[in-house]
């Protein structure tokens, strides 16, 4: 429309621009889906632009950083245009234009006729998003209905631990899941993940009562039904290995008040 040498499309989410199709300097078509970049770090101008409202322009920039992480520096500045595409008040991503094959420098005026058409991808983009996320939701409770069907039809007890095991995992939330019973005054291990996400048979360990009561008691701090906490010293609340830098998240399975 507009006549650049070069386009990208990103989505917006936060304050990062998550990667979708741009042009690389042979103006050929580039997939830069896995690439997520801070728009108010690496574009500060551009990012306080569009904070203050404005739909388009043009920047200068002698400087433009490559997929392979490669920088290319312009004798001169060169301007690379800037585009929102926006609906209502949300905006769904940034698109960006430049001639930096050319050296041709960029006007206001090329970036302006390309106003009508952001406002349609805008609403595209919008508009495909509700779909999936509808046809997420509508995927994830018929998987969840026949979840339930195959946990209510286990032939045991241990069977159904193992298949609330796998069915957690299955969700696609978690990489990793372990599931325990409460037996008298102590919580026992029964099936668990490694780090290479197969299940683990892990029963024969479990919480002595007085950190099973702990663990109970920061529960309830917590509201009683759920809690994450990160990696915290082995003597604090809920027990964990102190060396996984990572958020645990812990589910109480409850039936009126007893766990």
């Amino acid at each position: 429309v507009s006549g650049f040498d070069r386009t990208g499309v990103w989505l917006l989410q936060g304050e990062d621009l998550l990667g979708a199709w741009g042009t690389g300097l042979d103006c050929a078509v580039v997939d830069e889906r896995s690439r997520r970049i801070s728009f108010s770090q690496l574009m500060p101008d551009a990012y306080s632009a569009v904070i203050r409202g404005e739909k388009f322009g043009v920047l200068p920039t002698s400087e433009w950083i490559q997929v392979d992480g490669t920088v290319i520096k312009a004798e001169a500045p060169l301007g690379f245009a800037f585009m929102v595409l926006k609906v209502q008040d949300e905006i769904v991503g940034m698109a960006f234009g430049d001639n930096l094959p050319s050296r041709r420098n960029v006007v206001q005026h090329e970036v302006e006729q390309l106003s009508p058409l952001c406002e349609q991808c805008a609403t595209a983009i919008h508009t495909v998003r509700l779909l999936e996320e509808r046809n997420h939701f509508i995927a994830s409770r018929r998987h969840l209905i026949q979840t339930y069907a195959e946990i209510a039809n286990a032939p045991n007890f241990d069977e159904t631990l193992r298949r609330v095991r796998t069915a957690i995992v299955q969700t696609g939330l978690f990489d990793r899941a372990g599931v325990y019973y409460v037996q008298g005054d102590r919580c026992h291990s029964a099936w668990g993940t490694d780090l290479e996400g197969r299940e683990v048979d892990e029963h024969g360990a479990s919480y002595d009562p007085e950190s099973f009561e702990q663990t109970i008691a920061y529960l309830n701090l917590n509201g009683g039904q759920y809690c994450t906490w990160d990696s915290i010293p082995e003597d604090n609340l809920p027990p964990q290995e102190t060396h996984l830098p990572h958020k645990h998240g812990l589910t109480a399975l409850r039936v009126g008040d007893e766990i």
